[in-house]
């Protein structure tokens, strides 16, 4: 085998590696999540289910504006000094990410105490629930001190342990939820938030403190030098994210004030069961591909590789699970909610659409992070988001909630054009064929999907769907096993069947 297929077979592994770690982490949690989420639909119902859609809006609303954007910037940072093999320089970079993760989450609970007031009377149209808003800026502060050791692990490549800590945390946090919420109900929503945000930043800092770095002194004159590398990038990821949750926050309190508390509950529900194969994906991403793409992106033609390897192992490990959600959606949000949440199953097929765009315009954008395309990186996210909200003020009313969750796929296809022609000015981006051929089959297993639903509703269309989701997973692997090369173990394993 010559140098070249070798050196590819090995990326495509690499990235196969790294996914089946943290997606395999994340599908665990997710099974924990779900059950606990099923749990909590049955303790709350769809009303208190959008309760929390809306304390959880708070927590990324504020955290988007106090952080800084240094949850990203600081794995960029981190990857770079653990790259450069200079320990003293690592040690120093982790010490000012750290320092800025404090004062960032203490300026985070003051600014939520702070709008406290002017939140309850937009979300909740009152101000009784002042306190509640502002108390749960106590999980903001956790949840940023979580982040910082994150992006330390993500840095450092950390990746299993990255993946133990989602299982631990997780678990932890879902017989917390369901033992508050069964013993006081609505009443315990920031209890819960909190608890869960502060086992979660104890959980990580017992691995975090397991990885040995240099022992530096650092001043705060030091801290502010070694940070201005985090604020620079920071500054653009916050721009972007503070207009990502001003959206969500919006448009949810948009549905909660024109349609009600369950329409929000129903669409937060599609839109978190849709998300599940996409997260897997996703947060392999960040923790593997990210640091990676950060060695390699002055090299175009190299960073071109990895993205396109990127996308088709996304492509191909989440493909399956999105279509078979579109196909069984009735009964999955049946099963992991309860039947009060079952008008939300339209909107569950239409999201699992904008999370399979997802997986093509994700590792795109993070080229524009790598390269520190700050500027660029900010206008198309911010376009998005604007895009976004304008489009749901123009529907809700003719279409309701049906009519919000339509706009995500559109919006999907507009950023995935946005963000190639961006990147393809960037660095001479391109699609690969293998790309594009694995985009086509899987709009065409949607619409296979689509069509059974449509002229088969009986069991018959059932029995239909369930052959194509068992066609399109051996498929899928099949291609998986072509990448990785036939003296992999899933390649073996396909051999003897």
């Amino acid at each position: 085998m010559n140098s070249k297929v070798l050196k590819v077979n090995n990326s495509y592994r690499q990235i196969l590696k790294s996914s089946s770690i943290i997606g395999g982490a994340q599908g665990i949690s997710y099974i924990i999540g779900l059950i606990k989420t099923k749990f909590v639909a049955s303790l709350l119902g769809p009303s208190g289910f959008g309760l929390v859609s809306l304390y959880m809006s708070v927590i990324e609303l504020t955290g988007s504006l106090a952080r800084l954007g240094i949850d990203k910037s600081g794995v960029r940072e981190v990857a770079k000094s653990n790259n450069s093999g200079q320990g003293e320089k690592l040690a120093h970079t982790v010490t000012a990410l750290r320092r800025a993760c404090w004062l960032t989450g203490l300026l985070g609970w003051l600014l939520t105490a702070i709008i406290s007031y002017p939140l309850s009377i937009w979300m909740f149209g009152s101000y009784e629930r002042m306190w509640s808003v502002a108390f749960v800026g106590a999980a903001l502060l956790f949840t940023i001190l979580f982040e910082g050791q994150s992006a330390f692990l993500q840095g450092t490549r950390r990746v299993s342990d990255l993946a133990k800590v989602n299982i631990i945390s997780v678990l932890i946090g879902a017989i917390l939820a369901v033992s508050i919420y069964a013993r006081i109900g609505e009443e315990g929503i920031v209890l819960v938030l909190i608890a869960t945000a502060a086992v979660n930043t104890v959980v990580i800092w017992w691995f975090a403190r397991r990885v040995s770095i240099d022992t530096v002194s650092q001043s705060w004159a030091e801290t502010w030098e070694y940070s201005k590398p985090l604020l620079k990038l920071g500054l653009a990821f916050m721009a972007s994210a503070v207009a990502g949750s001003a959206a969500a926050f919006i448009i949810r309190s948009t549905i909660a004030h024109e349609l009600g508390l369950e329409a929000n509950g129903l669409y937060q529900a599609a839109w978190a069961l849709s998300g599940v194969c996409g997260s897997l994906m996703v947060s392999a991403m960040s923790a593997d591909f990210y640091p990676r793409l950060t060695a390699s992106v002055e090299d175009s033609r190299e960073a071109t590789r990895l993205v396109n390897e990127q996308i088709e192992v996304g492509i191909l490990l989440s493909l399956p699970g999105l279509l078979a959600i579109l196909s069984f959606s009735e009964w999955i949000m049946t099963i992991l909610y309860s039947e009060a949440f079952i008008a939300g199953e339209t909107l569950l097929k239409l999201f699992v659409v904008s999370v399979f765009m997802t997986m093509i315009s994700y590792p795109m954008g993070y080229i524009l992070v790598a390269k520190c395309a700050a500027f660029k990186y900010t206008c198309i996210t911010t376009a998005f988001h604007v895009l976004h909200v304008g489009l749901v003020f123009a529907v809700i009313q003719p279409f309701g909630v049906i009519g919000a969750a339509i706009v995500n796929p559109i919006l999907g296809f507009v950023y995935i054009f946005g963000m190639r022609a961006l990147v393809g000015a960037q660095i001479g981006f391109r699609m690969s064929s293998g790309v594009v051929l694995l985009i086509i089959i899987g709009f065409m297993l949607f619409i296979s999907a689509y069509g059974i639903s449509y002229y088969l509703p009986s069991i018959w269309g059932m029995v239909a769907k369930a052959v194509l989701v068992v066609f399109t997973g051996l498929y899928c692997l099949s291609e998986v096993a072509i990448r990785v090369g036939f003296s992999h173990p899933i390649a073996k394993l396909l051999k003897r069947q």
